[in-house]
């Protein structure tokens, strides 16, 4: 599972954070499995705090 990033941060389902020194938001609206083999080079790692948004922003998407 994956979430894309993007540069627009203005939707309620969006982290921001900032990847190789650019501002962007991980895009929690648009998770999606995807194989290991369409990935291209690694940019970096995410904070544990965005993480940590993420995961509840999923938990509040797909509960019950």
């Amino acid at each position: 599972m994956i979430v894309p990033l993007t540069s627009s941060d203005q939707w309620r389902f969006r982290v921001s954070t900032s990847v190789a020194g650019k501002p962007g938001a991980a895009a929690a609206d648009q998770v999606r499995a995807i194989d290991h083999t369409r990935l291209g080079r690694r940019i970096g790692d995410a904070d544990p705090k965005v993480l940590t948004a993420v995961l509840a922003i999923l938990r509040e998407m797909f509960e019950d």
